[in-house]
């Protein structure tokens, strides 16, 4: 083995200076375990610096939470208005926990019938006091408002402009009457498109003709039917002057134009009363396990009331709490005198009849073709167009899912036999029939009735055949109905007497318990004998008419729709 192959280690003895590095090594070793221990205080104190102080008070306090449910349109300025009681210690030694969550009120309620009582929320913000009135599994209170925005029809500019309401403010009815679209979210769900019908009510008296021009306008409404309320805006902000008109708020059309390049949508104030959001502060009774103390929720709501809270609630576009606009609307030109507020009695009376209207409807149309038909109401039209014009137009109002039939009759068409045609069977009018729609199926029958006039007026048996037509496809998730256009008393001696057809429909609308179909009978002319015919409705539990003009038959027909449940 050569030197040069020789791994030499070195001893104890083979340096001096090794040795002197030995002697100074666990000086070093301990330099670095403080300088480590030093490094590992900074690194947590930096850590304990960085969580923040409602972290460290929970650390050291149990929490007290106070929960707000809130319609998502307010929850922003609701929570810059509590931004600050997070992590404040309360007089029994627990710190403030605020939860602001969003919900559509509906959801509220039927969310509240289900969930256990520590699960409820302390306070809840609905945009309607008609919200609160609801028969509810939970006690509450309103304890005040966070803000107000009354209650507009949005127009398209240049449907705004051309009827002038720039210059005039209309009326309710001049708005709902049926002149224009309307685009009405479900009333149900919509506290918005509720107290425009509430309002239309009020302003007509609340009385037959309220009853008539709330059925006009919800037949309106239903042509242009909408998923939800952003989908009626959607329509609204497309424009033209056929745009449906939208019931909405001032800070919703605020918040609307705010993000469209021009003024999309035109807010239209009625000059004769106004009804408005309220959105209340409701206490409910319940409280959870981990709920705060009244010195929680009294802190929550000092700052729901407070400056910083209305001026946040102004931003957004609403009025505040005092009813103090936000600085763009001039409260001058847009002052309303407010209408009355409807009470529980009245909102669920309402909510009632609406839900009565919102059934499809299921209609026989039955017109009187006799030879009395062709004398003249006016120099512009005789009986039987009258009653084609007024029959069409109604037609064009109902929607698509509307059951509609058609018959004529006259004691001519079939000597000894039965008086009546079926033209058109009870069919939605949205559905195909042949080469054509349904609806324009009934169109085109209607028009030819005017060529077919002769003979006399077979009443009774008609009417009775009629009911029992309906009855026999009775469809109990509609509003089952026959509505009868006639110009004279009954002719048809081969028939049966008037008492034998009372008797019996009384006897059919009795055995037939709630499958019971109600007779509209509609009187045109002045050889009408309206005893007759209000013996032959009231039998059915129905309605008797007299029209001469066009717009006395439509404003009928509106009110045999209106009250055909």
């Amino acid at each position: 083995m050569s030197p040069s192959d020789v791994v030499r280690v070195p001893g104890p003895r083979t340096s001096r200076r090794h040795r002197r590095a030995n002697r100074h090594a666990p000086w070093l070793l301990w330099l670095l375990v403080l300088v480590s221990l030093v490094a590992g205080c900074i690194v947590v104190a930096a850590s304990w610096s960085g969580i923040s102080s409602s972290s460290r008070r929970s650390a050291v306090c149990p929490q007290a939470r106070v929960e707000l449910v809130v319609v998502p349109e307010v929850a922003q300025p609701v929570r810059q208005a509590v931004s600050g009681l997070d992590g404040r210690v309360l007089s029994d030694g627990r710190c403030l926990q605020v939860l602001v969550r969003e919900q559509d009120p509906q959801e509220t309620i039927a969310s509240g019938a289900v969930l256990p009582v520590d699960r409820w929320p302390q306070l809840w913000i609905p945009d309607s006091s008609l919200w609160a009135s609801r028969p509810m599994r939970f006690a509450t209170s309103v304890v005040g408002h966070l803000a107000y925005s009354p209650v507009v029809l949005g127009a398209s500019p240049q449907t705004a402009q051309a009827a002038g309401w720039q210059g005039q403010r209309p009326t309710w009815i001049d708005l709902l009457g049926g002149r224009h679209a309307v685009s009405l979210p479900d009333p149900s769900s919509s506290a918005t498109s509720l107290l425009t019908l509430l309002a239309l009510r009020t302003s007509l008296g609340d009385g037959a003709s309220a009853d008539r021009a709330i059925a006009g306008t919800l037949l309106v409404a239903s042509r242009t039917v909408v998923p939800s309320p952003t989908s009626a805006v959607d329509r609204l902000i497309a424009g033209g002057v056929d745009a449906p008109l939208v019931p909405m708020t001032e800070q919703g059309v605020a918040a609307v134009n705010a993000v469209q390049e021009h003024e999309a949508v035109v807010p239209v104030y009625p000059r004769n009363g106004g009804v408005r959001l309220d959105y209340p502060v409701v206490r409910i009774a319940a409280n959870s396990r981990m709920a705060a103390p009244d010195t929680g929720l009294a802190a929550v709501l000092a700052a729901l009331n407070s400056e910083p809270a209305r001026k946040a609630v102004r931003n957004a576009g609403f009025r505040d709490s005092l009813g103090v606009p936000p600085h763009d609307v001039q409260a001058a030109a847009t002052a309303v005198a407010p209408l009355p507020t409807p009470g529980p009695v009245q909102v669920g009376a309402e909510l009632t009849r609406l839900a009565s209207l919102a059934k499809p409807s299921r209609l026989l149309t039955v017109v009187d073709i006799s030879a009395s038909m062709a004398a003249r109401v006016n120099k512009d039209l005789n009986r039987i167009e009258l009653a084609v014009a007024a029959a069409a137009s109604a037609g064009r109002l109902l929607p698509d899912d509307a059951m509609v039939g058609l018959w004529s009759f006259s004691a001519s068409l079939d000597p000894g036999r039965r008086p009546w045609t079926a033209l058109a069977s009870i069919s939605p009018l949205g559905s195909a029939d042949g080469s054509m729609t349904h609806r324009e199926r009934v169109d085109a029958e209607l028009a030819q009735l005017p060529h077919q006039l002769g003979g006399g007026t077979a009443l009774y048996t008609t009417a009775l055949d009629a009911v029992h037509a309906v009855r026999a496809g009775f469809d109990e998730n509609a509003a089952n109905a026959v509505v009868l256009i006639t110009d004279g008393r009954n002719e048809d001696a081969t028939g049966m007497s008037l008492e034998e057809v009372v008797g019996k429909l009384q006897a059919d609308r009795q055995a037939g318990g709630d499958r019971s179909v109600r007779l509209i009978a509609i009187g045109i002319g002045p050889d009408i004998d309206t005893a007759e015919l209000q013996q032959l409705a009231t039998a059915t539990n129905g309605y008797a008419y007299q029209a001469n003009s066009t717009e006395e038959l439509e404003s009928v027909l509106y009110d045999a729709i209106s009250r055909r449940n």
